[in-house]
Order: C-alpha cells, then structure tokens, then sequence
C-alpha cells in the first residue's frame, strides 16, 4: 500500500511540473529560410501567388502523390485557396490574405488538428536574380499538450521549407534559358525566359492614340480600371500590363491597358472583364526607360526566329516598377513577352 501511494505521489508530482513547465513555454513556433533564384522577382513571385503552380513545388504535396486537392476560384492573389486530403499527413487548408504584387503573400493554414499558422512569402532583388524568403508561424498552440509539441516542431518545418525552396528555385532556373546580357544606348536586355502564362482573370481598356500619347492614355485607362476596381471591393494582385494590338508610327495604334483582379466582376462601359486561359509565353525582362524598349523586342525576336518559335498573338508588357515610386528611369524593369506555340 505504501509503494502504490508512493507512486501516486510521484505521477502527481510529475503532472503538477507539465502543466507548470507548460505556462512557460511558448504558444507559438517560428521558422524562417531563404534562398537565392536566377530569376526576376516577378518569375519568382508568379510561381507561388497562383495555387495551381503548386503541384510543382510543394512539399506537402510530394510528400503524398495520392492527395485529393481543391483549389477554388480565384486560383491566385487574395481569395485563393487550396484545400487537401490525405492519409499520410492529414488534412488541411491555406488561402491567400494579403498580396503586395511582387513584395509579399501573406497565407493562413488551418490543419484537421485545430493547429493554425501563419505563411508568409518575401521576396527581393538580389545581384543573382532574386531572393525568396519562407518563413511559417504556428499560432496559438494549445495548453499544455500543444506547447509541449511546439518543442519538437521548429525541425519538421525548417525541413519542410527547405524542400520547397529547392523545389521553387529548381522549377524555375530549370525553365530558364539564360542568354549574355545586351548592352546598348538603348538600356539593358537580358533573361530570355520560355514559360507558361497562367490563367487569369483582368478588367481591361482598349483604346486607340498616336505613339507620343501613350503616357497620357495609359494613365487615363488605368486609372479608369482602378476607380472600377475599389468600387466593386476587388483587389489588384499583379503588376499592370498592356497588349500592344497595332503599331503605327504616324498614325493611331491600338493599345489594351490591362490589371489582373482576384474576383469575377462585370464589363462597365469601356471597361471589359476577361478570363484568360493559360498559355506559352517567351519573354524578356528589360531594364529603363521606355522609349528604350526597343532592344528587348529585338532581342526576343531574334530568339523566337531562331529557335523556330511561332507567334501567336500581340506583344505584352508587364509594368514591374511603378515611376511614381522608382524616379531614376535607368532602374525601370518590364517584361516583354510573345504568346506563342
């Protein structure tokens, strides 16, 4: 009786220091890796702001080949989500909550098991191309027993961020076709890139003005598509682009002013909605002013003959600094792309 009452004493003893132990131990986990991408940030950024890319990279998903996978419309930027079932690692969901194009994707999972965490995307220029930092905050970890498993967390996730890093960083360089630099009094060229341009929805303005107008329209077309956009409480998730569908040096050329939204919306007078389905793309990033641009058309077509590539529809720009933040026009970047086959 003495040895049983003993040993009670001593579970009670051992139960009173975990729940004690666990009033001071931490209610959340932080892990955070970085990496260096031979591409643009733009490149690096499309590849995770749109969940269908993920099936590429992600570790959870390598992780079990036979998951059951539901992505909802919209497939990127703020309102994506993507939920997941699996026997191996269980069940689960992260949608998308904040979106600065090119800056940051802010994500919030949620496991079967209650366990909450917060995913958050950095990314910027580096003198290699760009840097992409992952870090993941599970929150609110309950007590005790939950406390006590952030203790042997912090390992499984840093593998886990490790693994889609290198994932993210393979998928792209693998994928990119890198060509010297050109240097010439018309800016800098370099990067040709052959990738696919995922689908997407976009509010647009097509218009029609001569060549020495083209500041004048554009600023007045967007700024149209932006009014639209905070009426309707839609969100922006991607630098503006234009499709150049005429070019006439001494006359009208027809342009499109165009901005990647997060949700369907309706045409509004001039202003038309679009769902754009994927595509190939081979593209260039340029860096200065636009009347430079010239070069990178010249450079991506070369390419394109070259290679025996087809075009298949007009020529894009992807607007990757905005002039009213970047002043100096010799650190302009834009990308120019074709559609082709």
């Amino acid at each position: 009786m003495r040895i049983l009452r003993t040993i009670l004493f001593i579970l009670l003893i051992l139960i009173i220091l975990f729940l004690l132990i666990s009033l001071f131990l931490p209610s959340t986990v932080h892990v955070d890796e970085s990496i260096t991408i031979k591409s643009t940030v733009n490149n690096t950024f499309s590849q995770i702001n749109n969940l269908k890319n993920w099936q590429k990279w992600s570790p959870y998903q390598q992780s079990d080949q036979k998951m059951l996978i539901k992505t909802s419309v919209p497939f990127e930027g703020i309102g994506a989500k993507q939920s997941w079932i699996s026997k191996d690692i269980g069940n689960g969901s992260i949608s998308i909550r904040e979106v600065i194009p090119d800056k940051s994707i802010s994500g919030d999972l949620i496991y079967d098991n209650d366990t909450k965490a917060l995913s958050l995307w950095e990314f910027e220029p580096a003198v290699e191309g760009s840097k992409l930092t992952w870090s993941i905050d599970v929150i609110d970890l309950s007590y005790p027993f939950g406390r006590w498993a952030g203790l042997f967390m912090g390992n499984n996730i840093h593998n886990t961020i490790q693994r889609g890093l290198n994932n993210i960083k393979n998928l792209i360089e693998s994928n990119l076709i890198t060509k010297p630099v050109i240097y010439s009094s018309y800016g800098k060229t370099s990067e040709v890139t052959e990738s696919e341009m995922h689908s997407m929805i976009m509010l647009s303005i097509k218009d029609s003005c001569k060549i020495e107008e083209f500041s004048a329209k554009f600023k007045e077309m967007y700024a149209e598509i932006n009014s639209y956009i905070k009426a309707s409480n839609s969100k922006q998730i991607a630098p503006p682009f234009a499709i150049y569908h005429s070019w006439n040096p001494k006359g009208l050329s027809v342009v499109e002013a165009c901005i990647r939204i997060n949700k369907y919306l309706k045409n509004k007078g001039r202003i038309v909605f679009t769902e754009v389905p994927q595509y190939k793309i081979v593209s260039v990033i340029h860096y200065g002013p636009y009347n430079t641009i010239s070069s990178a058309y010249d450079f991506l077509e070369k390419y394109i003959k070259n290679n025996n590539k087809s075009i298949v529809n007009d020529p894009r720009e992807v607007y990757l600094t905005d002039p009213s933040l970047v002043n100096d026009s010799t650190r302009w970047e834009t990308q120019v792309y074709y559609p082709i086959r």
